[in-house]
């Protein structure tokens, strides 16, 4: 049996249409996935260090200050707020001595385990549950603290991943109207 030449036109546009939907919801989301990543934690690390320099650089030596804890709590829970993240402070022994998201009870003192300040890659961001502490599979990025020249602690700042799959789909939407137009479009030319 013969195909028409209209109905190889058809079958061929089907073909070329479900491989662009395909290659859309494929490579192209996982290359807008590893750009947001790529974004938010560059954005994070900024942020990060800012709040180093501005807020927490002496932090770590005046820890038994009640106020210079109210006061450095107070600012990582408005900037998690801000940011939509998690926030902690994290000595160099790997114990998390401030969490954004906890009340001002200074007596939650968790260690991580197998704390390795240097992340896998050598790179200053992270995707899983970071050393295990996180039960949702998170971007973490960890920003050491200076002060007079040396490592006084780290910030680490998470946010679950389901926050940057839906900024994904947000980006990924113009390319499925645009896939759909183009189809309309060759249809009304084809017919």
């Amino acid at each position: 049996m013969r195909l028409s030449l209209t109905k190889k036109y058809i079958l061929s546009f089907l073909i070329f249409g479900v491989s662009c939907f395909l290659l859309i919801s494929t490579v192209t989301s996982q290359l807008i996935m590893d750009q947001v990543v790529r974004e938010k934690a560059s954005a994070f690390y900024q942020e990060g260090i800012y709040m180093s320099d501005q807020y927490v650089g002496n932090y770590f030596e005046q820890q038994d200050n009640q106020q210079k804890f109210s006061t450095v709590h107070s600012h990582l829970k408005a900037l998690s707020i801000y940011l939509n993240a998690r926030i902690w402070l994290i000595n160099t022994d790997g114990v998390i001595i401030l969490d954004s998201s906890e009340s001002t009870s200074r007596d939650m003192h968790e260690e991580i385990a197998g704390f390795n300040p240097v992340l896998p890659g050598g790179s200053y961001y992270t995707t899983g549950d970071f050393f295990g502490t996180l039960s949702d599979e998170s971007l973490s990025v960890l920003i050491p603290v200076s002060h007079n020249y040396h490592v006084r602690g780290y910030i680490a700042i998470h946010v679950p991943l389901t926050v940057l799959t839906h900024e994904k789909e947000s980006y990924l939407l113009p390319y499925y109207i645009t896939l759909i137009a183009l189809a309309v479009i060759a249809l009304l030319f084809a017919a």
